[in-house]
């Protein structure tokens, strides 16, 4: 009955004059008759394309319905009873109506209404299928079976999910709110690298350490010294004393240089720690001794 069907349109639409697409349209024949529908779906929407008028739009629209998409069937079938695709003859016309009304019995048929005042874009079974405003509705036309519905707001706001399931030939209204637009994310703070406090120079302490050998060898000198002096005072003569007197001068001169080595052992790290040192806010150069700092 399908093929007949078919067939009866084709022949009302053979009627219009040739036009540029008739190879595809011609294809599209041959395939169809050899129950190649995807093949002739594919020619007949080049034929189409290629130039709308009734003829093509008939054959294409025919090709649907045979095929079980009766949706997109019915979207051309409305668009040539509307006139938008050129005039049709009084043949035409009953075969479409007679088509269109087969169609219609085996889809749903969804208006999407919004009680909302915010226009939105509608969603089925995951897919954008048209606007939805509260002035405009959408009229979609559905296969039969469960089908899910929402609407997604321009501000991304959503509407609840609605799952609907309606027989073939039904209507079923839907009326879709949006909710709340949600809060815009604060932006994150900045946050500046920091970097890393300079690593603490060791040769300062190294020089400061090494001035207690000095200052080891200052302080023994300095002992014996006073040792020898002691001695010298105790000698019952000048000339038993006299050596004790040369040992005294020679000690004196190792604590010299010992004191002496040893302060500039001193003032040596003292300097390299403030060259070294970190530099404070102010530019100024400030010494760093463990966890004092002057």
């Amino acid at each position: 009955m399908r093929s007949t069907l078919v067939f009866s349109i084709l022949c009302a639409a053979a009627t219009a004059s040739a036009q540029a697409g008739e190879e595809a349209y011609q294809r599209g024949v041959a395939a169809l008759e050899e129950g190649d529908t995807e093949g002739a779906v594919d020619a007949f929407r080049e034929a189409f394309a290629t130039e709308p008028n009734p003829r093509h739009a008939l054959a294409l629209a025919a090709t649907y319905q045979q095929r079980g998409d009766f949706p997109a069937a019915l979207g051309l079938y409305d668009r040539l009873l509307e006139g938008d695709v050129g005039e049709l003859s009084e043949r035409q016309g009953e075969a479409v109506r007679e088509a269109r009304d087969a169609a219609v019995a085996r889809v749903v048929t969804l208006e999407v209404s919004t009680a909302d005042d915010r226009a939105m874009t509608l969603e089925v079974d995951g897919r954008a299928s048209g606007r939805v405003t509260a002035d405009a509705p959408l009229l979609l036309r559905l296969d039969p079976g469960q089908h899910r519905v929402r609407g997604l707001g321009d501000d991304e706001s959503v509407s609840e999910t609605l799952l609907i399931d309606v027989a073939a030939g039904g209507r079923r209204e839907v009326t879709l709110t949006l909710g709340e637009a949600p809060e815009p994310e604060a932006d994150e703070p900045v946050v500046e690298p920091t970097e890393p406090p300079p690593a603490r120079p060791v040769g300062p302490w190294i020089v400061l350490a090494a001035a207690g050998l000095p200052l080891a060898l200052g302080i023994v000198g300095g002992v014996l010294h006073n040792a020898s002096l002691d001695d010298a005072d105790l000698a019952p003569s000048q000339v038993e004393a006299a050596p004790f007197i040369d040992d005294a001068r020679r000690f004196g001169r190792v604590a010299t240089t010992g004191f002496v080595l040893a302060g500039a052992f001193v003032v040596a790290g003292v300097v390299w720690a403030i060259v070294a040192g970190r530099r404070s806010s102010d530019g100024s150069a400030r010494l760093r001794m463990g966890r004092v700092e002057f």
